[in-house]
This record gives structure tokens, C-alpha cells and sequence, in this order.
């Protein structure tokens, strides 16, 4: 669900966007992926206080997983492993759940890699 808000924030629909990410949380109220998107979402809004608050939700939750879901989703898997290798309170990208939903995040591997 977390992608579906993306396509519509993509299309310039931040009010479905809005939409999905509460209804999702309807439903996964503990979900800390979704409350650390809704907190990026909040904030990039200007609504500062908001994301705040969902970020310190998911942090009740499960603080490593929070700063983990926050770096991926800011930062990029690279960046975010990186900074997991180096902060043990950071979960690396690996270790995120649900597992299904970090490959939506993961950086894409450079055209000579392949």
C-alpha cells in the first residue's frame, strides 16, 4: 500500500495520497513502515508537528526498525546499509519488515553492474 500512496504523490494527488496512507494505518495502525511514510509525507507538506508525532509512534513501536525505514526511504539502500553498518540502532535494509516491501525501495544497480 505504501507504493500505491507513492504513485499517487507521483502524480501530484497528494490528497489520495493522504488517503491511502490513513486507510493503510486504518488497518496496520502498528505498521512502522507506514507510519515513518506517513511522517515523511506529513513533513514534506510542511505539516512538521504531525510527522513528529507519527515518527515518534513508529519509534514506540520499534525504534531500530523506524530509523531504518527512514533512512531507506530518504537516504536509498545504499546509503541506508551504509549507515546501519555504522550506527548498531539503525536496522539494515535487510533486516526492514515487512521483508516484501524493501525490494519497492532498493536502489537500482548501475548500468555497468549488470
Amino acid at each position: 500500500m505504501p507504493w500505491l500512496a507513492d504513485s499517487f504523490e507521483k502524480a501530484g494527488d497528494r490528497t489520495s495520497a493522504e488517503s491511502t496512507l490513513t486507510e493503510s494505518l486504518r488497518i496496520f495502525p502498528r505498521s512502522v513502515l507506514l507510519r515513518i511514510k506517513y511522517a515523511i509525507f506529513l513533513g514534506s507538506g510542511g505539516r512538521e508537528t504531525e510527522a513528529i508525532s507519527q515518527h515518534n509512534i513508529a519509534a514506540n513501536i520499534d525504534r531500530k526498525q523506524a530509523l531504518g525505514w527512514e533512512y531507506l526511504l530518504k537516504s536509498g539502500s545504499v546509503n541506508a546499509f551504509l549507515a546501519a553498518r555504522n550506527n548498531s540502532e539503525i536496522a539494515l535494509p535487510a533486516d526492514l519488515l515487512p521483508e516484501a516491501a524493501v525490494r519497492h525501495y532498493l536502489d537500482d544497480a548501475p548500468p555497468n553492474s549488470r
